[in-house]
């Protein structure tokens, strides 16, 4: 069996990105192929499991029942692989029950470094941003870092790319904090942006609310993986977003889309037809390349999954840092 945690509220806006990689290993898990000896175990259930974050002290009956599959009374079936999508305080307040083969896929929630060193020698971390993965190895965490991007549409739709005709979506989450929908009203007056449509994010969420015919697209700062930015750039649309968390990971400056200062959110390019053009088509060709390459690393997600000790060498050099950083600690821990 392998048992999905994940959040009650949230599941449609930020899905479970590995379920197309847990189903594969389930079904290798099938009881037919239980005499093949397969490190996993004998059954291929999927096991979800939906918690509210919000009342875990309210109702701790939810981490009980989680406990008793982790460890299950007499002869129960323990999980073969338990991934916490997004659940990380579910997997801390469960570290007195033995949390067995355990893979995290963490939140963007900020954490100090001594969060996470608790998790150190008990659970593994399957990351999809480089700054956190970074973080989790400066904590002495295990983590492997993958770069997600949805799968874009085979065509997109024709769109003006004249000035007259550029047009604009904002989803406006309410609050204070930039960008609102008047900040990026001032920001679209300034671009030449004549047509902005703010949105809800019930509205963004619906059936083409993200209004496809847009040529840009506001971003919000989102310190996590932006399926919505993403998915924006391979519709081949062109993403304004300040240059903080998941959009600075993601877009190149005037090659795949726009970063903006933070501090200085009037600061903005001169934009020509020509620039718009190449910006449209940079963003969609990223976008498919990322796509490609999360598809292209399928194995070595399962050997993160299943923990199988294959070593993967790459260009990654934040994984660099972190053999320097484990092999300093080692000698350290040695002398």
């Amino acid at each position: 069996m392998i048992l999905v945690v994940e959040p009650a509220a949230g599941l449609a806006a930020d899905p479970n990105i590995l379920a197309p990689d847990l189903a594969g290993l389930a079904s290798e898990l099938a009881p037919e192929r239980a005499g093949e000896g397969t490190a996993l175990g004998e059954t291929g259930e999927v096991r979800r499991i939906e918690v509210d974050l919000g009342r875990l002290d309210a109702a701790p009956e939810r981490l009980a029942e989680i406990a008793a599959l982790l460890a299950p009374p007499g002869d129960g079936e323990e999980p073969a692989l338990t991934l916490f999508w997004r659940t990380e305080d579910v997997a801390a307040r469960l570290l007195a029950f033995g949390l067995g083969p355990a893979v995290i896929v963490p939140s963007a929630r900020q954490r100090p470094a001594a969060y996470w060193q608790m998790f150190t020698g008990s659970a593994r971390f399957l990351t999809l941003s480089r700054r956190l993965h970074e973080a989790l190895q400066a904590a002495e965490c295990r983590s492997a870092v993958f770069d997600y991007w949805p799968e874009p549409p085979a065509s997109i739709p024709h769109r003006a790319v004249a000035p007259a005709d550029w047009s604009a979506v904002f989803v406006d989450a309410g609050g204070d904090t930039l960008p609102t929908a008047a900040s990026v009203a001032q920001q679209c007056r300034i671009l030449g942006i004549g047509d902005l449509t703010v949105l809800t994010p019930d509205e963004a969420a619906a059936p083409g609310g993200m209004k496809d015919g847009a040529l840009f697209v506001f971003a919000a700062p989102e310190p996590g993986i932006d399926h919505t930015v993403r998915a924006a750039m391979g519709r081949g649309q062109i993403v304004v977003a300040p240059r903080i968390g998941a959009a600075a990971e993601t877009i190149g400056h005037l090659s795949s889309g726009i970063l903006v200062d933070p501090a200085r959110p009037t600061d903005l390019p001169e934009l020509t037809q020509e620039l718009v053009e190449r910006l449209a088509h940079g963003a969609r060709h990223k976008a498919t390349l990322g796509r490609q390459r999360w598809q292209a690393d399928a194995p070595r997600r399962r050997s993160v999954l299943t923990d199988d000790g294959t070593r993967w060498s790459g260009g990654d050099l934040s994984a660099h840092l972190g053999n320097r950083m484990q092999k300093e600690v080692a000698r350290r821990r040695a002398g």
